[in-house]
């Protein structure tokens, strides 16, 4: 079987005797195609050819060359009279500022809707675009913004209202990650901060073993385990004698 290496050098001499569009840049490709299929495994690819993976690739490239907003979604079958070439997948193709659970969500929801999923390519790459947004570079460098370029090969999908809807869908999940993903760290920050203060609760709830089992489960959910979709602050002000209530913190 043949490493990911072994199939991404094939990949690069497979386009050096390849002929592109006289305003296509090889160099920049080369520079994507390096990096394309690193976090996979060769055996992802048994039954693909060199050139279908460079196909492949070739589609991704084109698509991330041009990223003017947050996102951009596409569910696309390539054709002979376009783009040279035609596949027995449909790809559905995201490139996206970098943010977490955007892989997960998003094959959460292919499963759920019967969608089978052949393979998925997910580089993150370092880039530098112009002020239009079209890729100048894909780099090393450490000040440059790093995004993420996603890849799903599906069971073919022959439907335009299929593909319409599916994208629709797709686009309003990565939506509301936007949304989540914008204040996520500022939430994980505050579960971290009421972890630290449930000790002064000892006072109001008596038994110590139900203050380390909401400290365990404050763990567990910054840990990764649990999308918090929003958080809300509040102090705990003694209401009577033995009586507590909560007070809201105002703009928190």
């Amino acid at each position: 079987m043949e490493t990911m290496q072994n199939l991404i050098d094939q990949v690069i001499s497979f386009s050096h005797q390849k002929k592109y569009e006289k305003n296509f840049s090889r160099e920049k490709f080369l520079d994507f195609t390096k990096l394309f299929y690193l976090q996979n495994q060769g055996r992802d690819f048994v039954n693909y050819s060199v050139e279908e993976l460079h196909n492949a690739t070739f589609l991704s490239f084109n698509f991330a060359a041009e990223k003017s907003s947050t996102f951009k979604v596409r569910i696309y079958n390539p054709s002979q009279s376009v783009d040279g070439f035609e596949s027995m997948n449909t790809f559905l193709e995201v490139v996206s500022d970098d943010m977490p659970f955007l892989v997960d969500s998003l094959v959460g929801h292919l499963d759920k809707i019967g969608i089978r999923i052949k393979n998925i390519v997910h580089p993150i790459y370092l880039v530098t675009r112009d002020a239009k947004g079209n890729l100048q570079s894909v780099t090393e460098k450490k000040d440059a913004k790093q995004e993420s370029v996603i890849q799903f090969h599906l069971d073919k999908i022959t439907s335009s209202a299929d593909i319409e809807m599916l994208q629709e869908n797709i686009s309003k999940i990565i939506e509301t990650l936007v949304l989540v993903v914008g204040d996520w760290k500022k939430m994980m920050a505050m579960a971290k901060t009421a972890q630290g203060q449930i000790d002064n609760a000892k006072k109001i709830v008596k038994n110590p073993k139900e203050i380390s089992e909401i400290k365990d489960f404050i763990d567990w959910m910054i840990e990764g385990n649990f999308i918090l979709l929003g958080a809300k602050e509040f102090n705990i002000k003694e209401a009577e004698k033995g009586s507590y209530r909560l007070e809201e913190v105002k703009k928190s």
